[in-house]
């Protein structure tokens, strides 16, 4: 519920129910359209050999770090944050799929199922999935610097082998 421009704006929804019983719903969501997602770009980018500058590079990590931060300072973690859940919109790096989104109390520190992808997991997360752990207590907000931050590693080299070769 924020004008900010990091965020995909909403424009309303609506349940609709499945069947006459109502035991299952429909739930539409009309939200602004983004001309592509991160991952899209990238690899269009990576298609044509065009790398990112590092002045771009440095314009999109501070939108998205400016965006997460506000949403940290509400006390609110994304969970996912990888390339398919930002859309490009004119420029302009929108965070969007809250679908894993929690709000968190205290500092950041919480006992939760293991979640994400896992390119873009935090090694706690990463090694606690490897593990077949289940539950793990890490700091939510921490998590969601270090996908940013691997989601940056891709775009600047525009390739998943990176990734790979980190894990």
């Amino acid at each position: 519920n924020t004008n900010h421009y990091g965020f995909v704006k909403i424009f309303g929804e609506k349940v609709v129910p499945v069947n006459s019983f109502r035991l299952s719903y429909n739930y539409f969501i009309l939200m602004e359209m983004g001309q592509r997602d991160w991952e899209k770009e990238m690899q269009m980018r990576l298609l044509n050999q065009k790398y990112y500058s590092e002045y771009e590079l440095y314009q999109i990590i501070n939108q998205l770090v400016k965006t997460l931060s506000l949403m940290q300072k509400n006390k609110v973690s994304h969970r996912d944050v990888k390339p398919q859940n930002v859309l490009i919109m004119e420029g302009i790096y929108k965070i969007c799929d809250f679908g894993e989104a929690r709000i968190i109390d205290g500092d950041g520190m919480v006992v939760q199922h293991v979640r994400g992808s896992q390119l873009f997991m935090s090694p706690i997360l990463f090694y606690a999935y490897n593990h077949h752990i289940s539950q793990v207590l890490h700091n939510s907000y921490k998590s969601d610097v270090f996908s940013l931050g691997m989601c940056v590693l891709l775009a600047a080299n525009l390739s998943g082998y990176i990734l790979y070769d980190i894990r």
